[in-house]
Parts: structure tokens; C-alpha cells; sequence
């Protein structure tokens, strides 16, 4: 078989963006056939696709860009997204605000929302409180059927084992006013304190070796004694004019949120000192008045 091949010169398309390149292959081919000989050509086309140079640096660029565009408006780690209700609402819209008035039930909420949105929790949060209402029944709640009901959640074992546990710790143990346990490193002693006007006393959210009636409790942490002092330290040891909310300084990101929403409340404006936390625009805008800042 004799081939021969033709290129035929690159072209490019009118939509700028590809080039075709094609090729032309003939092929010849002799059939003895009797009393002649027949000479047939074959010929077959091959089209590559490929883009043109410059083309593919400016899709680049542009992808680049909107990645950037992205990236800018991407909320920081640690703030909240939670756009903030007019000063003048009487709740801010965290769970926690709903059950303050059981201690038990804001202490079980917390084994929920710990790592886990709340708009995710909420709904196995409810379901379980409704199952299981007290620690009495939650004591005595099946394992496997409590682990089903938190495997969406996520670290389902985990939890279920220690909301069993806080169940019957706090029918044995129950919390008493006044008495408690000291929690190690609670408030973290890198907590950068809260400069509260006209206050030279100590520093507010930062105090060591406080002794608190929950602190004995299974799965009781940082987040779940933030909890605590702020929605309901105050009316359980039945001292509802201390306003025990206002030394917290909580780490977690919607309580952090709520925190600030309450000083704003009252018109002052919550910036620490060395306070890394961006503020994102268009977010926490009830504070743009207050003071003057």
C-alpha cells in the first residue's frame, strides 16, 4: 500500500476559542483483477480540536478572579453569620434561649449544638427532649435507639453514651445552688478579658478556680458552661439581678454573637482589645450607632 500525507495549514474558528487542525491521508491501492489492473484512492480526514494560545491564560485569569471574589466574601472562622435582630427584639434567636428556663434541657441542648449548626440540631434536638422529657426517662433510654436518633449528628456513640450518662449523674448528683466542681482551665487563660466602663475591679471573664454547679456533670465543657452562666446561672441560684451573663467571654461563635448583642442593647459596643475577629460587612449592622463608632 503507497500513502502519502497532506496537512492542511491550522485554522481557527470564528468564536476565538478552539483551532482545528486538520489532515488529509490518501492512500493508494492496486486490485489485479483478471485481465486489468484498478487503481482506487481511499482518502480520510482527521480533525484535532486544541485552544488557541492566549485564550487559555485569559479563562485562567478569569476563574482566578472569581475564586479571589469568593474568597472576599467568604465569612472569617470564628464569626458569627448570623444576621443580628433589631436591638429593640426581646431574643436574638439561639436555642438556648428557648430552654433557659430548664436547666436540664439547656444542658442536653448543648451535647447537640457542641460541633453541629443549629439549624441542623434543632430538629433531633426536639425529638429527643420529646422522647425522652426528664432525666429519669433519658437514664433509661435504649442506647442503639438513642445512637439511630444521633447518627445524622454525627460522633453519634459518643453523644448518646454521655447523654445517658448526664441523665443518671443528674439524678444521683443533681447541681445545687452555690455548690459545684472547679473545671480545669475554665475560662481558657488565653481569654482575653471583656473591659467593661467605669470597672477597675477584676478582670471579667478570665477568672480562675470558680467553683460551678455543673461542672461535675458528663459532657460539661467550656461551650456547655458558657451556656449555663449566661441563659440560666442566675435563675437557678435564684440571684436573677446579677446579670451573670455579662462575665462570660465565650469562645464559641453564636454565643460570642449573642453576647455582643446584649451589650449593644445597652449601647456599648463590644471591641477587645488585640480581638482578631473581622467584622463582616453587611453583618451585626444594629451596632453601626453605637457608641459613635
Amino acid at each position: 500500500m503507497d500513502t502519502s500525507l497532506i496537512t492542511v495549514k491550522e485554522e481557527a474558528d470564528n468564536k476565538g476559542y478552539t483551532t482545528v487542525r486538520r489532515s488529509l491521508r490518501l492512500q493508494t491501492r492496486k486490485l489485479e483483477l483478471g485481465e486489468g489492473t484498478i487503481t482506487s484512492i481511499i482518502s480520510t480526514t482527521a480533525v484535532t480540536l486544541g485552544k488557541l494560545k492566549g485564550v487559555e491564560k485569559k479563562f485562567r485569569k478569569q476563574k482566578v478572579g472569581k475564586i479571589e471574589e469568593k474568597k472576599d466574601k467568604r465569612i472569617p472562622a470564628g464569626v458569627s453569620g448570623r444576621p443580628w435582630p433589631p436591638l429593640t427584639a426581646e431574643r436574638f434567636g439561639i436555642v438556648q434561649e428557648e430552654l433557659a428556663h430548664n436547666p436540664f434541657h439547656l444542658i442536653v441542648s448543648t451535647i447537640f449544638l457542641n460541633r453541629t449548626r443549629g439549624s441542623v440540631a434543632k430538629p433531633f434536638l426536639w425529638k429527643c427532649l420529646e422522647t425522652w422529657p426528664t432525666p429519669e426517662t433519658l437514664s433509661e433510654a435504649s442506647l442503639p435507639e438513642l445512637t439511630a436518633l444521633l447518627q445524622p449528628l454525627g460522633l453519634h456513640n459518643i453523644r448518646a453514651a454521655r447523654l445517658v450518662s448526664l441523665a443518671k449523674t443528674w439524678i444521683t448528683h443533681p447541681p445545687i445552688p452555690f455548690e459545684g466542681t472547679v473545671k480545669y482551665n475554665y475560662p481558657a487563660r488565653d481569654t482575653i478579658p471583656f473591659p467593661l466602663p467605669d470597672y477597675d475591679g477584676p478582670k471579667w471573664g478570665v477568672e480562675q478556680n470558680y467553683r460551678w454547679e455543673i461542672g461535675h456533670l458528663p459532657g460539661v465543657g467550656a461551650y456547655a458552661l458558657d451556656s449555663w452562666r449566661i441563659f440560666c446561672c442566675d435563675q437557678f441560684r435564684g440571684n436573677e439581678d446579677r446579670d451573670e451573663w455579662r462575665r462570660v467571654v465565650p469562645k464559641d461563635k453564636e454565643l460570642r454573637a449573642y453576647c455582643r448583642w446584649r451589650w449593644a442593647k445597652e449601647g456599648i459596643r463590644w471591641r477587645e482589645e488585640a480581638d482578631e475577629l473581622l467584622e463582616v460587612e453587611g453583618r451585626d449592622c444594629s451596632r453601626d450607632g453605637i457608641d459613635g463608632s
